[in-house]
């Protein structure tokens, strides 16, 4: 009996001290994670990462008053209208004619609805541009034939234009070329060209007017210095008036009479100076006139077109 005891004391003995092991396992094993988890890695400093910067979210605008009128009277938006036809001529009806080239200088007071910043003459121009309507009319002369065609590819690609910069370190002194691109500002567009041509129906009794071609004019310009101008394009100006109807222009005399870009032309409300007429020797008047003689001889052709008109007239 007392062998018996003995054995069952040494069995209890034996498991209590097993136990009592694997519970110290376990705790080394705890420790031994912990202790791991601790000596990761330490992650980058939120400083040092560059993050996008948050976009301020955007304002909702509080919907205005039902029946609000920006005036003293409720306008209607402008109406887009075809050009107005003119009337055909036959050439057997032309008994007199003369092509002149005039400038639309925009610097002058009545020619400033042309730089109006909402509607710009020449945003309209390019829109045609982009948008195809106006190929095989775009010329790079006032001759609108074969040889002076050009595309519209060929218009927009000079829009952009790059140019090699020089750079200089200012520690090392080191010289470097870099290009840079400059894109097309409607703002350089200094003047107009307008092809026309005067001529005297007889069906009419009268002396008419048709604007032939239409070219925006912009410095040239070398090393950041202007050494002239430069008409960008001609455009066939039948081809564009459709658009040029459609567009609304600045009225500076009536805020009420709303007109379009082809009524500003059509309706003669600009102001320019005759530059160049037919001539044998195809001269500019500045060819062989200058300073003030040259805005005496564009009178000088004004009035002699006027003149032929009189002239024509029987009593």
């Amino acid at each position: 009996m007392r062998k018996f005891l003995t054995l069952v004391i040494v069995f209890s003995t034996v498991l209590a001290y097993n136990a009592d092991a694997q519970k110290r396992k376990g705790k080394k094993k705890s420790k031994t994670s912990t202790n791991t988890a601790t000596s990761a890695p330490t992650p980058t400093p939120a400083s040092s990462v560059t993050e996008a910067p948050a976009e301020p979210p955007k304002k909702e605008r509080p919907k205005i008053k039902e029946g609000l009128v920006d005036g003293a009277y409720k306008r209607e938006h402008f109406e887009k209208k075809p050009p107005v036809p003119l009337a055909f001529t036959r050439q057997a009806d032309a008994v007199y004619s003369w092509n002149v080239l005039r400038v639309v200088d925009l610097s002058q007071k009545s020619n400033l609805p042309l730089t109006y910043p909402k509607s710009r003459l020449i945003d309209v121009m390019l829109n045609s541009l982009k948008s195809g309507k106006l190929e095989g009319v775009i010329f790079s002369e006032p001759e609108l034939i074969q040889d002076n065609a050009i595309s519209s590819s060929d218009v927009l690609n000079t829009l952009t234009k790059v140019d090699t910069v020089q750079k200089t370190d200012l520690e090392t002194g080191e010289v470097t070329f870099v290009p840079q691109k400059t894109e097309f500002n409607p703002e350089d567009v200094i003047k107009y060209r307008i092809k026309e041509e005067w001529f005297f129906d007889k069906n009419y009794s009268s002396m008419q007017v048709r604007i032939i071609a239409i070219a925006p004019v912009k410095y040239l310009k070398s090393e950041g210095q202007v050494i002239g101008e430069q008409a960008m394009f001609w455009v066939y100006y039948p081809s564009i008036r459709e658009d040029l109807a459609a567009t609304e222009v600045f009225n500076w005399q009536n805020d009420g009479n709303k007109i379009s870009f082809d009524d500003f032309f059509i309706k003669r409300l600009f102001s320019s100076y005759i530059y160049k007429e037919s001539d044998v020797k195809d001269r500019r008047i500045e060819d062989y006139k200058t300073g003030k003689d040259i805005l005496k001889e564009a009178d000088r052709v004004k009035n002699k077109i006027l003149d032929v008109e009189m002239a024509l007239w029987e009593y």
